[in-house]
């Protein structure tokens, strides 16, 4: 099975948490602990990140709200090799918009990786077309969960069994571009889902 590192939002809880819920089920499954950053600005964290995937290559990213900017700032800035695909779910946008403003450009860069992000019509950190935008911007596909809020404890989502059925399916598609002769000679396309 691939390892999945799970990567929460570094101002939210994971007590009660899907990625929580998730570590506890899957035993190749494991939450990023960001005390491990000695510095709480966001380059700090994405070099986590990447110090992280180094250290496991072939992981799956599985982040929540701002954690999935990090994600994005972190594979779009350091080149890492080794990821095999991320999920990204309900990226947090305006809850850390002052951290991340002169970041902001890397936001748009198609990520290197096989992707998914996953919004909410009533997401209070980022609106649907914008979470949408993100997808189209980073070369990944969207998933519209409907009104699931921030798709976090506070609105339901504590288990959460279609996380993990996204992951898989998103595994599946990462096999089927790396095994592609058309990936191998245009790396730097975006993928057709």
């Amino acid at each position: 099975m691939t390892k999945t590192l799970l990567i929460p939002d570094p101002a939210g809880t994971t007590d009660g948490h899907w990625q929580s819920w998730w570590a506890r089920i899957e035993r190749d499954a494991e939450v990023l602990d960001w005390s491990a950053a000695s510095d709480p600005e966001q380059y700090d964290r994405a070099a986590l990140v990447a110090a992280r995937i180094a250290a496991q290559p072939g992981l799956v990213l599985v982040a929540h709200g701002a954690g999935c900017m990090i994600v994005a700032r972190a594979l779009a800035n350091l080149a890492i090799p080794g990821v095999a695909a991320a999920l990204l779910v309900a990226p947090a946008r305006r809850l850390h918009a002052d951290r991340f403003s002169r970041l902001a450009s890397k936001e748009q860069d198609e990520l290197p990786v096989p992707t998914t992000v996953v919004g909410s019509r009533s997401d209070p950190w980022i609106d649907l077309e914008q979470a949408r935008s993100l997808a189209s911007d980073w070369g990944g596909q969207f998933v519209d969960l409907g009104d699931a809020g921030h798709i976090d404890q506070a609105s339901g989502f504590g288990p959460w069994p279609g996380g993990i059925g996204l992951r898989d399916n998103l595994i599946v598609r990462a096999s089927r571009y790396v095994t592609s002769s058309e990936a191998r000679e245009v790396p730097a396309q975006r993928w057709a889902f």
